[in-house]
């Protein structure tokens, strides 16, 4: 990250403090409120539909779009190695871990079922199967992509090329080889996410939006809405105990940097940050700039304090990660403390989804 933009320390502070203060707001203000001619059972359909074409379907949209504009940068890279096109590919790659990591609040579905997941963001990656393939001889191409281990694929092996194993790769120091595997996981990726996001869209009929959206009334996944609430609050939930467990306390009890997810952009915080962004979207059924229903109005329906109670834990849970004010592979050793809270504060956060929420959803759904 160095490589990009230089930070002094006051202005880091100054960042983070917006960022709190940012979160908060949106917590605090995006909720919208229920049309009265909705009733009581009405209501969960209505979350699903918004759930499915405000917040996922969406994003994936975004996702696609990122995978382009990466494609496109790396392309040109590989027209012209220059420092400057290798800073243009590492702010694309950047772009579309932010956003790809905020569809990790929602892992069910077609991305579960195809297992788009491991093949996109698999960690810790096997970067000796990397230089071997880059120092070989077989043919970088789609089908050998394909033929590859999950671990050998996707973005962080992306990263790990266009980052170097310091950080601090040039230019000058790529080969051919190496821009061509590049490229090749950018067509990967692109084809993957390009899948997702058709499974959720709403124009291609008999797709998963039909089947999550229609619970209980003609979808051939879900008997009832019960069954998608579950998976759909088992999602947010699963991603804050990834967060807690694999991707800091993993790195953190082990003293080891390269158990983290991005430890060669030291992009290991934000990717965390994005997940549990991702759990605020789904659980306000809120995403860029545009509100819809969310679990967020079925609880407070019913129970307003409990509701103030789930969205000060999300707040919280992300706040905590911008208390964290170095990468996390200096943070595991100079900054514990505030790494142990903010894993506390998603294991919390992860409790009352799985067990509170949960419960709570399942006495109002059918």
């Amino acid at each position: 990250m160095q490589q990009l933009i230089l930070f002094d320390t006051t202005m880091k502070k100054d960042i983070s403090i917006i960022l709190i203060f940012a979160f908060t707001f949106i917590l605090s203000a995006c909720k919208k409120d229920i049309d009265p001619a909705i009733n009581s059972q009405q209501l969960p359909g209505e979350i699903l539909n918004s759930e499915a074409n405000v917040v996922i379907e969406p994003t994936y949209t975004v996702v696609v779009n990122d995978a382009s504009a990466l494609c496109l940068g790396i392309s040109q890279f590989q027209s012209s190695p220059t420092q400057v096109n290798l800073i243009n590919c590492r702010q694309l790659w950047l772009n579309i871990s932010r956003d790809y990591e905020q569809t990790e609040a929602f892992l069910f579905g077609p991305v579960a079922i195809g297992g788009y997941d491991g093949l996109l963001n698999a960690y810790p990656i096997d970067t000796t199967g990397v230089d071997t393939i880059v120092n070989g001889n077989s043919v970088i191409d789609q089908d050998y992509i394909s033929s590859l281990p999950t671990f050998q694929q996707g973005f962080h092996c992306m990263e790990f090329e266009l980052y170097g194993g310091n950080g601090n790769k040039t230019a000058t120091q790529f080969t051919n080889r190496q821009i061509t595997y590049i490229y090749q996981l950018a067509l990967t990726i692109q084809s993957s996410v390009a899948q997702l996001d058709s499974s959720w869209n709403s124009s291609i009929s008999g797709n998963y939006n039909y089947q999550f959206v229609n619970a209980g009334n003609g979808s051939n996944v879900y008997p009832d809405q019960r069954a998608a609430y579950s998976d759909m609050i088992m999602a947010i939930a699963n991603i804050c105990e990834t967060d807690n467990i694999y991707k800091m306390n993993n790195p953190l009890s082990n003293h080891n940097a390269g158990l983290e997810e991005s430890p060669y952009a030291n992009n290991s915080l934000n990717d965390i940050r994005n997940n549990l962004i991702g759990v605020r979207n789904i659980y306000l059924g809120y995403y860029n700039n545009q509100q819809g229903y969310g679990i967020t109005n079925m609880v407070t329906r019913y129970n307003s304090p409990f509701d103030n109670q789930v969205r000060n834990d999300i707040t919280n849970a992300i706040n905590s990660i911008d208390q964290i004010t170095l990468p996390l592979n200096q943070a595991i050793i100079q900054q514990p403390a505030q790494v142990h809270n903010a894993m506390n504060l998603c294991d919390s956060l992860d409790d009352a989804l799985k067990n509170d929420v949960q419960f709570f959803v399942d006495k109002y759904t059918n």
